[in-house]
């Protein structure tokens, strides 16, 4: 029988359970985000309603067809399916879309990091070329007022007229909605943390016991014994177009020694091997050529194509190529089964949250 007997799965738990006891307390649920904290109850949810319409506004785009919603679409977990991002005149980006559903996992944003936080980052697709397209932020500014059905969003936001609109609350407003969608209710999150034993099937169990121990996944995709991150936070390189890029470094390295920090944004939007060059392009360090932010991995199985170009295609490949990388940094393979396989990627499906309620 195909290891599914009641032992087995008793032995996994039992597992599972040690390893988030070293961590900590398992009684705690994982921490939701506070949206209360920053702003007055009063205003929160004006403040939400304000963010939700400039999220989902196509018309504060070049061409009037992309809004935010166009590369993080609900239905596909806040990604959009593409191997990269597309934008206003069908212009191609040069990264992957991630998921809005676990922004919060990680402070600094884009796949190289080079925004300290989500309010200071949320404004920079209005003004780049391949996305909303727009000039400058002034325009965005003059879109909105020229909509007359943000004046009553505005005035019940802030107690002010649109005349008075800043990019700073147009900033608060869109974190504030974009934060209302981090996810905490996966068939993970209740077997971990609300105790519902039979929420996990036995492959996933198993998968579990393999993630956080011989596939080593658990190294970067962080579990601890009060939240499921499944991310840490750090820069890592799995290789891919490496050797491809090295004839080009030169070349690289002198457009960005010439380019001005304020239109990097732009060329590594446009420039596929600028872009490759991942968390260089903000430290200089050589180190860093070709590492990219750890992704959460939660939604994972909704949110193909993966890696930071979104050069694969499929969970399943996904899936070998983490383990090859694992077992290079190890110096030898982890030796996984064909069934090892089948339950890790059985866990990884049960990352998948409930389908999305937009506030």
């Amino acid at each position: 029988m195909y290891r599914s007997s009641h032992w087995s799965v008793c032995l996994v738990a039992a597992f599972v359970v040690g390893y988030l006891v070293l961590l900590g307390d398992l009684a705690h649920p994982p921490q939701a985000v506070d949206l209360d904290e920053p702003l007055a109850h009063s205003r929160r949810r004006a403040m939400l309603e304000l963010g939700r319409q400039l999220f989902f506004d196509a018309r504060l785009s070049a061409d009037g067809t992309v809004s935010c919603a166009t590369c993080h679409r609900p239905e596909q977990a806040f990604a959009d399916g593409r191997t990269v991002a597309e934008g206003v005149y069908g212009r191609q980006g040069t990264r992957n879309t991630p998921s809005l559903r676990h922004t919060a996992s990680t402070q600094a944003k884009f796949w190289d990091g080079r925004r300290p936080s989500l309010e200071t980052q949320v404004l920079d697709p209005f003004v780049n070329p391949q996305e909303h397209g727009l000039p400058d932020h002034a325009a965005l500014i003059h879109k909105l007022q020229k909509s007359t059905d943000y004046d009553s969003l505005w005035r019940d936001a802030l107690d002010l007229p649109l005349a008075q609109a800043d990019l700073t609350v147009l900033s608060q407003a869109l974190s504030t909605y974009i934060l209302s969608l981090q996810p905490a209710n996966t068939r993970l999150d209740r077997y971990l943390f609300h105790r519902e034993t039979t929420a996990l099937r036995p492959e996933a169990q198993r998968g579990l016991a393999l993630f956080l121990g011989r596939a080593q996944c658990a190294a970067c995709h962080h579990i601890s014994a009060t939240e499921a991150a499944l991310a840490d936070g750090a820069y890592h390189s799995l290789g891919l177009g490496f050797t491809r890029l090295v004839p080009e470094l030169p070349k690289l390295l002198t457009i960005l020694k010439t380019t001005p920090r304020e239109a990097i944004d732009r060329l590594i939007a446009t420039d596929a091997q600028l872009a490759a060059l991942g968390r260089f392009v903000v430290t200089g360090h050589a180190t860093d050529i070709g590492k990219f932010k750890t992704p959460s991995l939660r939604n994972v199985a909704d949110t193909a194509p993966y890696m930071h170009d979104g050069s694969v295609a499929t969970l399943e490949e996904a899936v070998e190529r983490e383990l090859y990388y694992r077992g290079r940094v190890r110096g030898r393979p982890l030796g996984l089964s064909l069934a090892d396989r089948s339950d890790l990627l059985a866990f990884l499906r049960a990352l998948s949250d409930a389908p999305a309620e937009l506030p």
